[in-house]
């Protein structure tokens, strides 16, 4: 029963304030080699929580648990039609194991991964919040002899360790698809999805559970390099395996909720990066598609600030101290079907439409038209509401991980930001995009004071609600 639910054990916190004297109630059932488990089912449990609570036991865990996913469904209630995220985060959001429940039993620690009576270990509810927050997870669908690579740019902010957990799903079909009939339902394949982690070409660490519905890697961040690659592979076959996956770090910071960030753009097809090209002489020049396979070394040319606004979406260019704006040329392409993507200064304002596997695509709503990339071209296409999305027009948005306030992206929020702030603000240099990004704490659109008295308050520990 457990690839679509959430397995909880139980652990007694001794009514402290403590986590240090923690420890795993005996009773917390587990799975230990029963046969039925392994046939038909997966291992368990998930995670762990306290159960101090109208008498004990799993029944008090569990129901802790759940409150904490519906405070998290209505700080995005989107998640509600995504089981697997909802997973993926609640594992991500673990950074403790507690002690064994006897003296003869084998300590757990999160850098054994999933192990077999604690799972991912506490989950926690602020970081569940802070993932949520930062937008640190995703998903996808993936088939057999696919693999997906996601690439994220995590500073260390203060933390020592990273997790990232992945979930995935097992599908019901009914024998009839027609609304006016009965039909029978039943379970498809149950498929084994494998979880790597990667710096450039070395192998950070890896989670391969035989019988399972989830992996999860936890591991030390690196000190010098803030470039992950999230490989998300079967094992043998996938046939439209739905996934989620998500990552935490063990000091997260839960800014305000938005949808605006900073995000490499990448196309499905060709796994194509779009660059804002700086050497380019005119505007439809200065935007081109760029096969790099070298994720460590891609710069500010490849990052793209999405601002949300009441009407949508613009998109500039991170390069610099340019006002540039993905936009639209009047010229067309040889086709005749399609037109130049192009840079201004005056932003186009585009609507994001997610496509339920992981993708998105960008539509220009003033003439209904699809960012599409046509050969090694990026163009806009003619686009109607309810065409099929072909995956040359599906976008991956790859997130970089920067908070608001870390204004010279060093990984941490310090009395140095709050300065270069009130510098701009002061007009005594000129900041980059991202710098202005960084600097609007408090979302005004403007750089003021408010943002540097913030962010001194952040660096104090001192947080805005």
């Amino acid at each position: 029963m457990g690839n679509n639910v959430i397995a909880v054990g139980a652990y007694d916190d001794k009514e402290t304030s403590l986590t240090s004297d923690d420890q795993l109630y005996s009773y917390s059932s587990y799975k230990n080699n029963n046969i039925k488990a392994v046939t038909f089912g997966v291992e368990k449990p998930d995670v762990i929580m306290p159960a101090n609570i109208l008498g004990g036991g799993t029944s008090s865990s569990a129901p802790i648990l759940t409150s904490l996913v519906a405070q998290m469904l209505e700080l995005r209630p989107s998640l509600a039609i995504h089981p697997e995220i909802i997973k993926a985060i609640v594992l991500a959001s673990c950074h403790r194991k507690v002690l064994p429940s006897s003296t003869e039993e084998n300590i757990e620690t999160m850098f054994m991964g999933l192990t077999e009576k604690q799972g991912a270990g506490v989950a926690d509810g602020w970081i569940m919040a802070a993932i949520v927050c930062q937008g640190t997870y995703g998903y996808g669908e993936i088939n057999t002899d696919d693999n997906e690579i996601i690439n994220i740019l995590q500073p260390k902010y203060t933390s020592s360790n990273m997790n990232v957990s992945l979930s995935w799903i097992r599908e019901c079909s009914p024998t009839n698809t027609s609304h006016n009939s009965f039909s029978d339902i039943f379970a498809s394949d149950r498929y084994d999805l494998d979880l790597q982690i990667w710096q450039g070409n070395n192998l950070i660490t890896e989670s391969a559970n035989e019988f399972s519905s989830t992996e999860m890697c936890y591991f030390p961040l690196s000190s010098d390099n803030d470039n992950y690659q999230i490989n998300i592979y079967p094992y043998d076959q996938a046939l439209n395996t739905r996934y989620g996956y998500a990552w935490s770090i063990d000091s997260m910071m839960a800014p305000l909720l938005t949808n605006s960030g900073l995000f490499r753009i990448k196309f499905k097809n060709t796994n194509n990066y779009v660059q804002y090209n700086s050497i380019g002489d005119n505007n439809s020049s200065k935007i081109i598609l760029n096969s790099t396979t070298n994720y460590e070394n891609l710069s500010d040319e490849y990052t793209w600030i999405l601002n949300e606004s009441s009407d949508g979406f613009s998109i500039g260019t991170g390069y610099g101290n340019v006002e540039y704006y993905i936009n639209q040329s009047s010229n067309t392409l040889d086709d005749g079907l399609s037109y130049h993507v192009s840079m201004d200064s005056s932003p186009l304002i585009l609507s994001i439409m997610q496509n339920g596997d992981g993708t998105c695509s960008i539509i220009n709503n003033a003439d209904s038209t699809i960012l599409s990339s046509v050969g090694s071209v990026l163009a806009w296409k003619p686009y109607i509401t309810g065409d099929t999305i072909n995956d040359s027009e599906k976008l991956c948005l790859e997130r970089i991980n920067y908070i608001k306030g870390d204004v010279n992206t060093d990984g941490v929020i310090n009395v140095w930001d709050g300065t270069i702030v009130q510098k701009i603000n002061n007009e005594l240099i000129t900041p980059t995009n991202i710098q202005k990004f960084l600097s609007d704490v408090d979302l005004s659109g403007n750089i003021n004071s408010d943002d540097v008295t913030r962010i001194l308050h952040m660096s104090n520990d001192i947080y805005y609600h």
